[in-house]
C-alpha cells in the first residue's frame, strides 16, 4: 500500500513539473510567431497530442504508454485546449486582473472557470462507468458506492447512461457556442 502512495505522489510531481513546458511552448510561440502561425501551429499541435494518446493506446509496456501519454496529453491540451481559452478570450475582448499596475492573471485564466459544468459531467461519466483503469475514479467509486460499486456502475454504464450524457454535454457545447456567436454579433 505504501508503495502505491509513493508513486502517486511522484506522478502527480512529474506531471505539475511538466505542465510549465506547455506554457513555455506557448510563451514561446506567442512571441515568436504572427497570430496567424500561432492558429496553425497550436491546431497541428493538438492534432500531434491526439495522435500520439492514440498512439500511446497501442504500444506495448506501461512506460511506453504512459511517457505516451503524458507527452501527448500536453501537445493535445496546450494545442487544442490552452490556445483555445486564448483565442476565445481575445475574441471576447477579456481584459487581464490587474492588481496595483500588474498583470495578475492572464485574460485565457480568467474564462477557465466557466468549464466547470462541463467538466462535472465528464466525472459523472467516469465515476458511473465500472470500464476504466483509473485508480483515482476507482477510489471515488469505492469511496461512494462502498459495496455496492459494481451494481451502481454496471447498472449506470448502460448505453443509454453513456448516450444522455453525450447528449447533455454536447447540447450544452451547442448551446454556448451559439450564444457565444449571438453574442459576439450583436
Amino acid at each position: 500500500m505504501k508503495s502505491n502512495w509513493i508513486k502517486s505522489i511522484v506522478s502527480f510531481l512529474v506531471v505539475l513539473f511538466t505542465m510549465p513546458l506547455g506554457h513555455a511552448m506557448m510563451m514561446i510561440m506567442d512571441k515568436t510567431m504572427t497570430p496567424e502561425a500561432v492558429h496553425y501551429s497550436a491546431f497541428f499541435m493538438g492534432l500531434a497530442g491526439l495522435l500520439i494518446v492514440i498512439t500511446g493506446v497501442f504500444v506495448k509496456g506501461d512506460t511506453k504508454q504512459t511517457l505516451c501519454g503524458l507527452f501527448g496529453g500536453l501537445f493535445f491540451w496546450t494545442g487544442w485546449i490552452e490556445f483555445l481559452f486564448q483565442y476565445y478570450a481575445t475574441r471576447w475582448g477579456t481584459q487581464p486582473e490587474i492588481e496595483n499596475g500588474e498583470v495578475v492573471t492572464r485574460p485565457e485564466y480568467l474564462i477557465l472557470p466557466a468549464t466547470f459544468g462541463m467538466w462535472m459531467m465528464i466525472m459523472v461519466l467516469y465515476i458511473f462507468s465500472t470500464k476504466n483503469g483509473c485508480n483515482f475514479i476507482n477510489w471515488w467509486q469505492r469511496v461512494l458506492f462502498r459495496s455496492r460499486k459494481n451494481e451502481i456502475a454496471a447498472r449506470f454504464s448502460s448505453q443509454i447512461f453513456r448516450v444522455s450524457c453525450s447528449i447533455l454535454l454536447l447540447s450544452a457545447t451547442l448551446t454556448k457556442s451559439s450564444e457565444a456567436a449571438f453574442i459576439s454579433s450583436s
